[in-house]
């Protein structure tokens, strides 16, 4: 029996598809790994759109055991066509007072069905909304289109009727600085109408002739 012919050799690559292979062979072992270090980097360092840092633990658990309404608005209109927005930093509920919240930096805004308007702005307050009154306090700042500026302790209003509460009183008016124990607002077409009483003081600001719009 004749041997069989002897194997011959494999043809040697050319240089550049040895390169080429070795290339291919590094690649499929490189991007499989490329690949799990992107994936891990994105579920280790992810953020919120816009690059906005996470919600600490701390801060959930907070909301989570105190529900609350941030920046809430609410509106209204008396009888007189009055309208009326409540608005405010937070609102939270009362514990054990489902109809009462508690409201942190209130203001409250009318706008008179002929343009007058009132806007008043507190530290804190309280809405009731069974009877749908409010309590402002905290220093309490009241500035009215009709050149009035007020300043109390607290008030009380009645977001039905529009009406307003307060107790002592300093204001400055375009006649003068007033002082008085207390102040009540009523809405009306013209606007608001605020009446000092219970001891007013009134220093009068005596007005240039050549200029009435400024004081001597």
């Amino acid at each position: 029996m004749a041997a069989p012919p002897p194997l011959s050799p494999s043809p040697r690559l050319p240089r550049p598809l040895r390169t080429r292979s070795r290339l291919v062979a590094w690649a499929k072992i490189l991007l499989p790994l490329g690949a799990l270090a992107l994936m891990s980097t994105v579920f280790l360092i992810a953020r919120e759109p816009g690059g906005e840092p996470a919600i600490p633990f701390a801060r959930l658990e907070e909301i989570a055991r105190e529900p609350r309404m941030d920046r809430p608005r609410l509106a209204g209109v008396t009888p007189d066509g009055t309208t009326l927005a409540l608005s405010a930093e937070r609102l939270v509920p009362r514990t054990g007072a489902p109809d009462r919240f508690t409201l942190l930096a209130p203001r409250l805004d009318t706008d008179a069905p002929k343009g007058g308007t009132l806007r008043l702005t507190a530290t804190t307050g309280e809405v009731d909304g069974s009877t749908r009154r409010l309590t402002l306090s905290g220093g309490v700042r009241i500035a009215a289109s009709a050149g009035y500026s007020v300043e109390t302790p607290d008030l009380s209003a009645d977001l039905r009727s529009g009406r307003i509460a307060t107790g002592p009183v300093t204001a400055e008016a375009p006649l003068g600085r007033i002082e008085a124990g207390a102040l009540t607002v009523t809405q009306g077409d013209e606007g608001a109408r605020l009446v000092f009483n219970r001891g007013v003081r009134v220093l009068y600001h005596p007005q240039d002739p050549s200029n009435p719009e400024a004081p001597r």
